[in-house]
């Protein structure tokens, strides 16, 4: 769901997977479809709206979405997730990654590239659990939270400005939140 070029359905086996990818743009997934024929792989390609997919109850085992619901509101993200929950099959899972703006350094660096004009692309919402839209999808039950890519939490500080050093420095005894907060779901 919103998967732009496709990379982390790319990683997916092909052999344990029947691989798609939804995005409303559709030059993201005309390339994903050449990199995947390159790659002699299959992946299914929809130019839809993530919010009204137009799959069946139901239909998945498994649906990803990753760097797009910090960009919407509480009710637009209540309504991705109803989406996501409803095409996916009883006991399966959504799993969702949003960035961590809870990590200091990544918070820090998201404003300040905000402030100096240097942040391209919509501006993003504090996401740590989902917990409020969560009350409003009851078939969709929080599992587990995961953290990864601790590195880019620091390439976010701008580069002509000298404070990701210190930042570097003091995770040593602080140890900082990574920069992806990944949200598993389970449909109930």
């Amino acid at each position: 769901m919103g998967s732009e070029f496709g990379v982390t359905t790319l990683l997916l086996p092909e052999a344990l997977f029947e691989r798609h990818a939804l995005d409303l743009n559709p030059k993201p997934l005309e390339l994903l479809a050449q990199a995947a024929g390159r790659l002699g792989q299959t992946v299914k390609t929809h130019q839809r709206d993530m919010f009204q997919t137009g799959w069946p109850n139901g239909m998945f085992h498994l649906v990803f979405n990753n760097g797009v619901l910090e960009h919407y509101n509480r009710a637009q993200r209540v309504a991705a997730l109803k989406e996501c929950a409803r095409i996916t099959k009883p006991h399966g899972f959504v799993v969702v990654g949003v960035p961590n703006h809870f990590s200091i350094p990544y918070r820090c660096g998201y404003l300040l590239r905000r402030m100096l004009g240097k942040w391209h692309y919509p501006p993003e919402e504090k996401i740590r659990d989902f917990s409020g839209e969560l009350e409003q999808v009851t078939n969709l039950q929080h599992h587990r939270t995961l953290f990864f890519d601790q590195e880019s939490v620091f390439r976010i500080l701008p580069r002509h400005t000298v404070t990701a050093l210190p930042f570097r420095f003091l995770h040593l005894w602080l140890r900082f939140q990574p920069y992806l907060r990944v949200l598993e779901m389970k449909v109930r």
